[in-house]
């Protein structure tokens, strides 16, 4: 059984799943929540629709939840 779909069946069982990533793959494939968490706070939740339909989709969602600036983000991506 491949791992996204060991992780499907808890799922569709009920069983909240906590991922953290930054790869859109499987998460789409799974996820129907996101959350983007910040020092340890969930500073923005809702349906995954949320964050990529809005224009700069996931990226841009977590600086402004984060009130961070996109200069901080390419420092973090090194």
């Amino acid at each position: 059984m491949g791992r996204c779909r060991a992780r499907q069946e808890p799922n569709r069982a009920g069983t909240t799943i906590l991922w953290s990533s930054h790869h859109r793959e499987g998460y789409g494939r799974l996820c129907r929540n996101t959350a983007i968490v910040d020092k340890g706070r969930i500073v923005r939740n809702g349906p995954k629709e949320e964050f990529f339909t809005e224009p700069g989709g996931l990226e841009r969602a977590y600086l402004a939840a984060t009130g961070r600036s996109a200069e901080h983000a390419a420092v973090a991506a090194r």
